[in-house]
């Protein structure tokens, strides 16, 4: 099976975001620094009260409560737009014009070969290690934190996209794993 589609920018973005939104370790971090800052507003609080010793601590306690609301409103925010920066960034500093553009994806009995005008890249079955998918894309992952990004869009339907997951599944051996 030969696929062919177009890749931009936003899919490296995209690929990004989905990869720390589901990464087991990534959670785990946004999980920290989610607690860490309401924590620490708690913390400085209480030293603001014990400290002070203001006539009510109800003001230092609604300032807490409304940081705390804040950061837990406004992080997921902060951290997408942070995120897109990294990888715009990255892009720039690397080569861009390798990344972006029109790429011919192979499937065989062979492995899976991806190729663009700058590039060329063969995997074979025994080193992918999952396949995920969002609204946009699936991911097929050749390593911990890289993966072929396949647009949806560049299969004939959603039929030959579920053929073609099963048939990469069974050929990489992803049912027993």
């Amino acid at each position: 099976m030969t696929l062919n589609y177009n890749l931009t920018e936003e899919d490296y973005i995209d690929f990004n975001l989905f990869h720390y939104n589901n990464s087991p370790k990534m959670k785990k971090q946004n999980t920290r620094q989610l607690v860490a800052i309401p924590v620490l507003f708690f913390i400085l609080g209480t030293l603001y009260v014990v400290f002070t010793k203001p006539d009510s601590i109800l003001a230092p306690l609604i300032i807490c409560i409304l940081g705390t609301v804040v950061w837990v409103l406004a992080y997921p925010f902060f951290v997408k737009r942070e995120l897109k920066k990294q990888v715009v960034t990255l892009m720039k500093e690397g080569k861009k014009d390798e990344l972006v553009g029109e790429y011919t994806l192979t499937i065989n009995e062979d492995g899976i070969h991806e190729k663009n005008h700058a590039r060329s890249v063969k995997s074979d079955y025994d080193i992918i290690e999952k396949i995920s998918m969002d609204d946009k894309h699936l991911y097929i992952y050749n390593g911990p934190m890289s993966a072929f990004m396949v647009p949806h869009t560049a299969f004939k339907s959603t039929e030959e996209e579920d053929e073609t997951v099963a048939y990469i599944k069974e050929m990489a051996g992803l049912k027993y794993r």
